[in-house]
């Protein structure tokens, strides 16, 4: 299959609907854009990549108001009766609404802002762990070579900064 370049208004077509949306998969269906050649011009234009974090902080904030306000304020939802006509036939009406609230969600806002309402988990992990992972290099390969040097120098940069994160090894006389 062959890369396609993202244009300049394709990523703000994309930013855009990552700002409604927030699903990436489903932006990139739409666009019809493939993962690789996004995460190839995320690794390429650093500008794009903060853009499309941002898009999905601004919708993942929507999504926050949207649960605070369904489980606070609530929301009207309307009433309906049948009412009888003169002539014997029935049809409805509406004759109020009653003001609906999610406990669900306000259940799990408290979770999240209220330190008593959370669940309490210890986890105790004596041993060691070991994790294997197994990579397939074959779509870096299709990346340009400007690419290739790019996401060459972000994964060194990477290795060192998690390498002065880390304890040196104990002295094993």
């Amino acid at each position: 299959m062959a890369r396609q370049r993202l244009t300049a208004d394709l990523k703000e077509r994309i930013v855009t609907l990552l700002t409604r949306s927030g699903v990436i998969e489903h932006v990139l269906a739409y666009v019809k854009v493939s993962r690789p050649d996004y995460a190839a011009a995320r690794l390429v234009d650093p500008d794009f990549a903060d853009e499309c974090d941002d898009a999905i902080t601004v919708r993942n904030h929507a999504i926050e108001e949207e649960i605070t306000r369904r489980a606070i304020d609530g929301w009207e939802e309307p009433v309906f009766a049948m009412r009888r006509n003169a002539d014997g036939s029935s049809e409805r009406e509406q004759v109020g609404s009653v003001r609906k609230f999610s406990d669900a969600l306000l259940l799990a806002l408290a979770k999240r802002h209220i330190p008593a309402y959370r669940e309490r988990v210890a986890v105790d992990h004596g041993g060691q762990l070991g994790v294997q992972h197994q990579i397939s290099l074959e779509p870096l390969r299709q990346l340009s070579p400007a690419a290739q040097d790019k996401l060459r120098e972000i994964v060194i940069e990477a290795e060192e900064a998690a390498r002065a994160r880390l304890p040196s090894p104990p002295q094993v006389p």
